[in-house]
């Protein structure tokens, strides 16, 4: 494959989307065929955003987080208020509303 382009990644988590510099492509399909794979072994190809990838994990290193449900909740919390605001936003724009605000001022 001439076109084929091999990078390696560090810190995959299920946190973020893995970040393909290669490819200035967030990939979320990554990390999570990452955490399944086996070490040292080339993974069936998979179908990411900005191309077809191969994995092959070098090593798996777990962290000593434990859970905690308050954190959780706040993050969760923090969530569901960016998805509102997205809403309202894509609402306006979709919604051809006209600012007529400056007619009062």
């Amino acid at each position: 494959m001439t076109n084929a382009v091999s990078d390696s990644l560090k810190m995959v988590t299920f946190a973020a989307p893995a970040y393909v510099s290669a490819l200035r492509s967030s990939e979320p399909l990554v990390g999570a065929y990452a955490s399944v794979a086996e070490v040292n072994q080339l993974s069936a190809p998979i179908k990411g955003n900005a191309g077809v990838f191969v994995l092959q994990v070098y090593g798996k290193d777990k962290l000593n987080d434990t859970f905690d449900a308050k954190a959780e909740e706040a993050t969760l919390t923090n969530m569901h208020a960016r998805f509102a605001s997205r809403l309202m936003n894509d609402l306006y724009l979709k919604g051809n509303v006209k600012d007529t605000r400056f007619l009062f001022f």
